[in-house]
């Protein structure tokens, strides 16, 4: 159930940074709008993408980390240099296409997710405020393969039409 929620407030939150940037307002994903103008393709290529990327896991038993492990993890993943080195990287590949090569950028979704996903965990289990903020930053770094998906396969004029039309 907990999961459930994280992918609808994740799938949210990338739809309400993807309708600022066409409303006008400025950000890191400036270039979207932009690029997605010339691009077209089938819908249905994300909702079966969507669907295999968040099948729940329903064989195996999660137990909460202990604080070390929370500490030790959040050390590792949370560097401010590493997470300044993806976002200048990304910007330069939303901008020009440069493509981004840092640690960060290399990992899986499933590797992101399970990263987010024990950052909020921590957040629970040892109340200090560093958990939540690594979990939002492999958040977004999962909101931007998603963003490049859409954009590769020319599906943000075709969400945007179905988006207008209620389909939601």
């Amino acid at each position: 159930m907990q999961e459930s929620s994280h992918v609808q407030v994740s799938l949210g939150k990338f739809f309400e940074i993807y309708f600022r940037q066409r409303a006008g307002v400025p950000g890191i994903y400036g270039g979207l709008i932009v690029m997605a103008k010339h691009m077209r393709a089938n819908f249905r290529s994300l909702l079966v993408l969507a669907a295999i990327l968040f099948v729940p896991p329903c064989l195996s038993q999660e137990h909460a980390p202990t604080a070390e492990q929370c500490r030790a993890d959040q050390a590792l993943w949370g560097s401010d240099y590493a997470e300044t080195k993806y976002h200048e990287a990304e910007t330069r590949h939303v901008q020009d296409g440069t493509p981004n090569r840092t640690d960060i950028a290399l990992l899986s979704i499933p590797q992101l997710r399970q990263r987010m996903e024990e950052m909020y965990q921590c957040s629970d289990v040892v109340a200090m405020e560093p958990y939540h903020l690594t979990g939002n930053f492999y958040y977004d770094v999962i909101a931007d393969r998603y963003s490049s998906f859409l954009r590769r396969h020319g599906l943000v004029r075709q969400m945007m039409k179905e988006d207008a039309d209620g389909k939601r």
